[in-house]
């Protein structure tokens, strides 16, 4: 049974970011609002809005769950890096989304972190690499991906149902 081949990028308005330049933004973090923006999207695969609502609450033993775009629930495993920063990112006071992208972009500027295309990253960037990094030349199927991004699935879904365990496996 083949896998669903991974579709073409949309857009290039938001690039991902390389693996070792994700790298450098989690290394460069320097404040809890940094923390969030950056771990969120690249070990979660949430978007901006998403990582600013999360609260302790939705750390379920070893799942985020949570409400992201249209409202849809999602189920992802806690990555374990995640974890590890977990205090420094819950000690983060609630903020706005333009605070959020202006600590993003502080970051940015002063590592000088750039997207694939050499253009300046920016946090969907991020998320992009989550995808990337996770889907692996094939490794994890997209369905899979797509159900850890919170995109539909469209026909695909009918054909597939991704377990709990091939979350946990991809994360």
């Amino acid at each position: 049974f083949a896998t669903v081949p991974r579709p073409k990028q949309d857009s290039d308005e938001y690039p991902p970011l390389a693996y070792h330049d994700a790298r450098r933004a989690l290394l460069a973090c320097r404040t809890p609002l940094e923390y969030r923006v950056v771990y969120y999207p690249l070990y979660e695969g949430c978007r901006i809005f998403e990582a600013l609502q999360m609260r302790p609450s939705n750390w379920q033993g070893q799942w985020l769950d949570f409400k992201g775009k249209g409202g849809r629930r999602r189920r992802v495993p806690i990555h374990p890096e995640l974890r590890k920063v977990r205090k420094i990112i819950d000690s983060c006071e609630t903020t706005s989304r333009s605070s959020a992208e202006a600590a993003f972009s502080a970051l940015r500027d002063r590592i000088d972190l750039r997207g694939v295309t050499g253009e300046p990253a920016v946090c969907h960037g991020l998320r992009k690499c989550f995808a990337e990094t996770t889907y692996d030349g094939g490794r994890v199927g997209w369905e899979v991906v797509e159900t850890l991004l919170g995109h539909s699935l469209g026909v695909s879904e009918t054909y597939f149902h991704v377990t709990d365990d091939q979350k946990v496996d991809a994360v």
